[in-house]
């Protein structure tokens, strides 16, 4: 069992060498499929350390922009390393099938002019609807994610050291399981009232539910918020324009300036 296990990992290994070029044009073609704009990477290769027992994919230095990326000058995402883990069965069936997506040292930004157009364009095909494949986990390492939105004059901006999401589908609703560890340097939804949470650090282990094209809701969930424990309950709507979020917040015994 472990010379057929070693063995298939090599078959699979070489493979993956001998099409780096078609592979890697696959990959591009799947992004694109997603998001309006060019996809670059430096390297792609074959990789089994990063995600044993599993084979991986890993491409280097990767950068996704869209077609106004000369007006703004922001990318949409940057990252050092993505790992595509793939199922190995699925390698020897020839209908390779990603399990897992690990990115590591990379940045996310949602940029908005004053006029309203964002560097970040879904493709308007892309849908979740019933029967479509699984969707892979996803997890990322030193991650920054910055949201910064001129029209409305607001900024987001959150650093994770560690965010896991597992993603299952239970008939036509998605359970999302995030483990995070986050630190905060500023929520501002509107600049000329403030920044919330700076500088904060904010944990959980929860779920949350996503129904596709309606609402994201979640109950009762526990994060630690500057090392103090809230509860948490909300939903955000997503078909109503612009977006409706109601959350509540309960906590006990907290100092009053924190608060």
């Amino acid at each position: 069992m472990i010379g057929l296990f070693f063995l298939l990992m090599a078959i699979a290994y070489v493979a993956i060498s001998l099409k780096k070029d078609s592979i890697a044009a696959i990959a591009t073609a799947q992004i694109n499929k997603q998001v309006k704009g060019t996809v670059e990477f430096e390297d792609l290769s074959p990789n089994f350390l990063r995600t044993f027992p599993n084979i991986s994919i890993r491409l280097t230095n990767v950068i996704v922009r869209d077609s106004f990326w000369n007006v703004h000058r922001h990318d949409f995402f940057a990252a050092e390393k993505i790992y595509i883990r793939l199922q190995l069965l699925s390698l020897v069936s020839g209908k390779p099938k990603i399990g897992k997506v690990i990115i590591e040292n990379a940045t996310i930004t949602l940029f908005t002019d004053e006029c309203g157009d964002c560097n970040f364009k879904p493709q308007e095909s892309v849908s979740f609807s019933r029967g479509d494949s699984d969707i892979p986990e996803f997890t990322f390492y030193n991650t920054r994610f910055v949201s910064e939105n001129h029209f409305l004059n607001a900024y987001h901006d959150i650093e994770a050291e560690y965010l896991d999401c597992a993603i299952h589908k239970k008939d036509t609703v998605y359970d999302l399981h995030f483990d995070m560890d986050l630190l905060v340097h500023g929520l501002g939804f509107n600049l000329a009232k403030g920044s919330y949470l700076e500088e904060k650090e904010m944990k959980g282990d929860f779920h949350l539910a996503y129904f596709p094209k309606n609402k994201i809701s979640f109950d009762d969930v526990t994060w630690m918020i500057d090392h103090h424990p809230f509860q948490v309950k909300g939903e955000i709507l997503l078909h109503t324009d612009p977006t409706y979020f109601d959350f509540t917040l309960k906590t006990e015994g907290v100092n009053y300036k924190k608060a």
